[in-house]
Order: C-alpha cells, then structure tokens, then sequence
C-alpha cells in the first residue's frame, strides 16, 4: 500500500540521531521489560483474590506491550500480550459484572474459577476502553459484546475523581463505543450527544481532565463519525491520521516516559474495526499504531505458550 503519511514516535524523537536507535532502545528497554515481565500463571492465589490481581496486572501488561511495539519486537510477542491483555482485562470484567459468583476464565491457555466482588476500581471509561479496544484488535466480538455490561452506574462508583459527580461525558462517549458493535444503534444520536458534552466543562470535569478528554477522547468523535460517513473512503484517514496527532501531541507532554501510552491501543482498536468492517486502509505509517497489528492480529489464531514465544529470553537470574 502506498502510505500518504508518517508520524513519528516521541519516544524516538527523543533519541539523539548521531547513536544507533536500535541499540539504544535495546539497552534501556530490555531491563525493564525483564523487570516488569508478570509471571505467567495465577497459581497459589485463592479465587476471591483474582479480581484484584487481574485488575492490578493489566499497568504492567500495557507497559511492556508499549515497550515491544517501539522497540519493534517479533510480531508473535506483541500479539502473545495483546492476547494476555486481553485475557487479563475480560476476566477482570466478567467478574465485576458477576458479584459474588463462582466465574470461570482463561489467562494464556490456564484456566481458573475466581469470585466476583464489589469494587471501585478500573470502572472509569479510560480503562474500561483500552481492554474494549484489544477485543476489536483481536477481532473478538464476543468479548467486546460482554465487555458492553459496564454501564453508567459502574462508571458512577468508580473511585478515581476524574470528573464531575455525574461524569456525563464519560456516559456519552461510553454509550457512543458500545454503538459502534450494533447494527440498530442510532449512531447519529449517540455522536450528537457525545459531541456536545465534550464542550461543556461540567460534563467533562476539572482543567487537567478536560485536557486530556481535548486530546484523548474528543478526536475519536470525528474519527467514528468518518467510519460511519457515505463518504468515509477520503473522511476516514484524515479523521485517523487527526487522531493519531493529538495522541503524540498529550502523550509527548504528559506521561511522556510511561511505555502503556506509548501505543494507541484505542485508536487502533477503531482502525481495526474500520479495516475488517469496510476495508478502510490506515494509509499512515506509525509506530503508535503499526499497521500490521491493524490488520493480522486474531483471537482464533493458534495460542502458544510464553515459554514458546519469548523462550529464556527474560528469564531473571
């Protein structure tokens, strides 16, 4: 495919010209990887403990799945994290939605029973999105379908102080995600709303929030309404290429060292919908959303084993 454009990654903007970046990412990003690597399986711990500890690995799954994507790492171990991310946050989810019920799950081919129980935590539209956006990159509709369960008043009991009391836009732009999976969903409406609560400071919360929804939700307003546009064929990459922009451009000032940012897991999430649903090519090469990873990763594809896949090569001394 002829690209029409490319966007650089900050993390490589940082990286002097005059060294060898393969090297250099190597030597700074191997140690840390091996520091962060999880272990494989979740032996030892008693099923009412899963739910915190799933919620808990997902930080460290989406650092070292960011580190892989720079440092440009084998396809088969970034797509072995995505799966495991992926494992890891519908297995957090499915026991939230099932309090205090015995709930079977599959983490990297082990299989395990856990208890759902009351929590707060990652029940805010930041993290729920990030997992959703790995089922649609996985092609998994299934999941992302039983990952539609969280609603508002999940959002509502969710500890983190991000918003308002009635965090009316994290509903809007919840609502707005879960509509792109139903064929009946008046998308129109659901955009229409979105859209204006974006704008209204006491839907969307405090000055530091309101710049981060500026840069990280409000360009996937757009985005979607391009994927749904007659005229998506020319509206769709320049939507894409927008949003991928704004993601360098908070994430190059913010946060700018912390590896999970480091890959667009939810824009990608939506190209990958857009690429399997209408054949709408990325027609930008980025690092922040590979255009492999648009377009190959699938849950049905043959699962193997970490030992398989990354062998000793972050085994710890």
């Amino acid at each position: 495919m002829n690209k029409n454009n490319a966007l650089s990654h900050h993390i490589l903007d940082k990286i002097s010209a005059d060294v060898d970046v393969s090297d250099r990412l190597n030597s700074w990003l191997e140690p840390l990887i091996a520091r962060d690597m999880p272990s494989e399986a979740l032996e030892g711990i008693a099923p009412e403990g899963h739910q915190n500890i799933l919620g808990i690995k997902q930080e460290s799954l989406l650092d070292i799945l960011g580190s892989l994507v720079v440092k440009q790492a084998p396809k088969d171990q970034i797509e072995w994290f995505l799966k495991s991310f992926r494992d890891h946050g519908l297995a957090y989810y499915r026991l939230v939605f099932n309090q205090g019920e015995f709930v079977p799950f599959s983490i990297n081919q082990y299989e395990y029973e856990g208890v759902g129980k009351p929590t707060d935590f990652r029940l805010n539209l930041d993290n729920w999105v990030l997992v959703f956006a790995c089922c649609l990159i996985l092609q998994d509709y299934s999941g992302a379908y039983e990952l539609c369960e969280l609603n508002e008043a999940h959002i509502d009991l969710d500890a983190r102080q991000n918003g308002p009391s009635n965090r009316e836009f994290d509903k809007a732009m919840l609502s707005l995600l879960k509509g792109i999976l139903y064929p009946d969903a008046d998308m129109n409406a659901l955009l229409v709303d979105a859209a204006e609560k974006v704008f209204k400071p006491e839907c969307v919360g405090h000055e530091a929030r309101q710049e981060a929804v500026n840069y990280k939700f409000l360009p996937l307003i757009p985005l979607i309404h391009a994927m749904y546009s007659p005229n998506r064929e020319t509206a769709y990459p320049e939507k894409l290429q927008a949003a991928l922009e704004d993601h360098k451009t908070y994430f190059s000032q913010h946060h700018a060292f912390d590896a999970q940012n480091w890959f667009a897991m939810t824009i990608t999430g939506l190209a990958s919908l857009a690429y399997h649903r209408w054949g709408l090519e990325p027609q930008i090469e980025t690092l922040y959303m590979p255009e492999w990873i648009v377009k190959e990763p699938n849950i049905d594809s043959p699962r193997r084993s970490y030992r398989d896949v990354f062998g000793d090569q972050y085994d710890q001394d």
